[in-house]
């Protein structure tokens, strides 16, 4: 039988990974190892909460999913497998999107951050400030577009997560008015005049050997459609567990207007 060596795509020696895995295990590829080890710390987690049973029973299923070998998938929104795998699925989506395109259409990188005390009132109260967004007229350029919602702890700062979006956007116009959208978003959002509020960049592709490539695209692509379930190991307890809670049965990936049409209808891509 052919040994598979371990894939070098982060931290691998990252002792908040192999601590809690066995020698067999860290030949795994990194998202299995990843699921090992969230397994393990929602188990201890699960001694030390309220309603522990259910962190428990979540940390056994997504265990199962990292050991099982016959193709079976826990599709838990929290399971680093399942995670990477749905993202997979995303990006080639958006990819599809991209070789579709026709010729003069600008493709653009868009992130919007607002803070918040809870993920469930950040994730509704982001969605409906870039819902409003969409309708200014500074935005009215933007034919349309797929967008991934993610949450983070803050280190700094009163709010206590970091809700933002990552959006690829599609626009016929050479240059988007980066000023008033920035102007129109700090109304809309509430927020402060921080670096990073909003972030407009066009995406340059690389120089095409065929017309349906998306060489250059991939990048922003993947980062859209990132779901780094590793940095849940960083979490704090109170963290840790408000994630569980809050991520499972809600979408964090959409979809808006059309690259090919001028409407502007939300479409909610499928979980």
């Amino acid at each position: 039988m052919r040994r598979v060596g371990p894939l070098v795509l982060g931290s691998d020696t990252d002792p908040a990974l192999t601590d809690s895995l066995g020698v067999a295990d860290r030949h795994r590829p990194r998202a299995s190892k990843v699921t090992l080890a969230l397994s393990d710390r929602l188990s201890d987690l699960s001694v030390r909460c309220e309603g522990g049973w259910r962190v428990w029973r979540l940390a056994r299923r997504i265990r199962e999913c990292a050991l099982n070998e016959y193709g079976w998938r826990c599709d838990h929104p929290v399971c680093p497998r399942c995670s990477a795998r749905k993202a997979k699925k995303y990006r080639e989506r958006i990819e599809r999107e991209l070789r579709a395109l026709r010729p003069g259409v600008r493709v653009y990188h868009l992130t919007l951050t607002r803070g918040d005390d809870t993920i469930v009132g950040g994730r509704k109260r982001l969605l409906k400030a870039f819902r409003l967004l969409r309708r200014r007229h500074s935005f009215g350029q933007v034919l349309g577009g797929s967008f991934q919602v993610e949450v983070l702890p803050t280190n700094s700062g009163s709010m206590k997560w970091n809700v933002h979006l990552h959006a690829v956007i599609f626009s016929s116009s050479r240059h988007l008015p980066l000023a008033d959208m920035r102007a129109a978003w700090l109304e809309i959002a509430g927020v402060d005049d921080v670096p990073g509020s909003l972030c407009l960049s066009l995406v340059q592709p690389f120089p095409r050997s065929d017309r349906g490539s998306t060489k250059g695209f991939s990048p922003v692509a993947f980062y859209t459609t990132k779901r780094r379930r590793s940095e849940l190991l960083a979490f704090s307890d109170l963290q840790l567990r408000e994630f569980v809670a809050s991520v499972p049965g809600r979408r964090w990936m959409f979809r808006f207007g059309s690259a090919h049409r001028g409407s502007c209808k939300q479409q909610r891509l499928s979980t």
